[in-house]
């Protein structure tokens, strides 16, 4: 464990050195705030501690606690996960979404709008383009059975 936070301390000294803006291919957080280099968008990895908040996401934000992103596309593993927009993979206890396509593991599965896969035990849906929902609890509010046990589908 030691060898990769050193290596990913390197990695970030090089990137905020070799990238000026909003952009960085690496970022370490501890809060929204609190993180270096403090930017926008990543395009590669994000590790935080509590609490990450980034805009753009492109590639891993993986953190103990909490990530929050506007738009995802890659992969979000935290406690919690919320992001507005989202194509790739959501891993954790509760995972939120406003408009998703992919695939949502955990306890808990929200999404607005949502394509793909939900596992979890209650996973609740507004609108299901298509996807399947395997848990113990499944609802899509937009289908002719909208709460269903263990297994629940729209094409």
């Amino acid at each position: 464990m030691k060898k990769i936070m050193a290596a990913a301390v390197v990695l970030l000294a090089g990137a905020s050195a070799s990238f000026a803006g909003d952009s960085s291919f690496g970022k370490l957080s501890l809060f929204d705030e609190i993180a270096y280099p403090n930017v926008k968008t990543v395009n590669g990895v994000e590790l935080g501690l509590i609490y990450s908040k980034t805009p753009q996401i492109r590639g891993l934000q993986w953190n103990f606690i909490y990530n929050k992103s506007e738009d995802l596309m890659g992969v979000q593993m935290a406690f919690v996960n919320s992001t507005d927009t989202a194509a790739g993979l959501q891993d954790g206890v509760v995972n939120i979404t406003r408009d998703m396509k992919g695939v949502q593991f955990g306890f808990v599965n929200y999404a607005e709008k949502f394509s793909g896969f939900q596992l979890a035990l209650v996973n609740y849906t507004v609108v299901m383009e298509k996807g399947l929902q395997i848990g113990l609890v499944n609802i899509i509010k937009n289908s002719k059975l909208p709460v269903m046990v263990i297994v629940n589908a729209r094409f």
